[in-house]
């Protein structure tokens, strides 16, 4: 399974190559001495040359960077299959402890010989992203619009834009936008929020530009609504006034009223209980109520909660729109000991 650093991209560059050129030095034990290592500027690359090793079954390399020769070495890529001669261009600094390994189908994982190359020069720094619009309110059959057009990046690298579904409806299939264009659109394919994260990429994308790389994502909002449909307006009881520990308690919304007409549920049902230092701990989260389902029941050891809802009618509901704040309902409540 791949590493999560290597899901994010942040893997140095590497591509199949000839056997010219510069080339990485393996050995087994004694460790070379610091001078004895190739030193690469940023933005250059060595040749990793596995030839005289033909003996392994599935070889492999893996690779690993450290800010010291000799000090603590983190992994960010295993198992990377390449041809017999590989080029491979580090995207940051520091020491690159490199191993050619073999990975049988049937059998152990071993490492069979190493190499080091110290890499020079300045980090990238990561572009600045920005989104036009955080938050849009659309209706069924109408796109969003997704415009990063006034990110830029420090050094002026060219950007390519991504964009990936952080939390959609539960009945959606939506998919994020593909085109890496600075303006994208996002069209839902059923009422309710739609959560996206942005990002900003000028090809150096590392999880070792730390913070830096904070500042090349964004988070856009699209509420996707049926054109017309009014919100609900939940009543919520909670019964007893009074919880007791151990006792049921039951929250039921069975008296809210929607201006159509129209049979509601409940949405996204959640509790926390507050912990002495006042931090709420979720611990009960619920989204797929039934037509008709107005009534939840819980029981709760003593202490202080805090417990919120919203209604559905043809469309999932939210607090975040100011028309619909009347259709959901959040509240602390005191359970005590009998």
């Amino acid at each position: 399974m791949e590493s999560a650093f290597t899901l994010l991209g942040i893997s140095g560059t590497t591509s199949g190559a000839s056997c010219e050129g510069k080339k990485l030095t393996l050995f087994t034990d004694p460790m070379p001495s610091e001078s004895q290592l190739p030193v690469l500027q940023l933005g250059e690359s060595i040749v990793l040359d596995r030839s005289t090793h033909a003996f392994l079954e599935a070889p492999v390399w893996d690779f690993s960077l450290g800010s010291e020769y000799e000090g603590y070495f983190l992994r960010y890529k295993r198992g990377l299959e390449t041809s017999a001669c590989h080029e491979f261009k580090p995207l940051f600094p520091g020491y690159h402890y490199v191993k050619l390994c073999n990975n049988p189908t049937n059998g152990e994982y071993t490492c069979v010989a190493r190499g080091f190359i110290k890499v020079e020069g300045e980090m990238n720094k990561a572009p600045f992203a920005a989104v036009a619009q955080n938050s849009q309110k659309i209706f069924m059959g109408q796109a969003a619009t997704l415009d990063m057009s006034a990110s830029n990046d420090p050094e002026g690298d060219n950007l390519k834009f991504a964009w990936r579904l952080l939390d959609l409806p539960s009945h959606s299939s939506a998919l994020a936008p593909k085109s890496e264009a600075a303006v994208q659109t996002f069209t839902p394919d059923v009422p309710g929020r739609y959560v996206l994260v942005g990002y900003a990429q000028d090809g150096y994308e590392n999880h070792l530009r730390f913070l830096d790389e904070v500042k090349s994502t964004v988070v856009a909002t699209v509420h996707s609504r049926i054109q017309g449909n009014a919100a609900p307006t939940i009543a919520m009881n909670r019964i007893p006034a009074q919880p007791i520990a151990g006792l049921p308690i039951r929250f039921d919304a069975s008296t809210s009223t929607d201006p159509e007409g129209e049979l509601l549920r409940l949405h996204s049902w959640y509790i926390a209980v507050k912990h002495p230092d006042g931090v709420y701990e979720y611990f009960d989260y619920q989204e797929d109520f039934g037509p008709g389902e107005l009534r939840v029941g819980r029981t709760l050891q003593a202490g202080t909660y805090l417990a919120g809802v919203c209604l559905v009618d043809n469309a999932a509901r939210t607090p975040e729109l100011p028309e619909e704040a009347n259709s959901c309902w959040e509240e602390e409540f005191d359970v005590i000991d009998p």
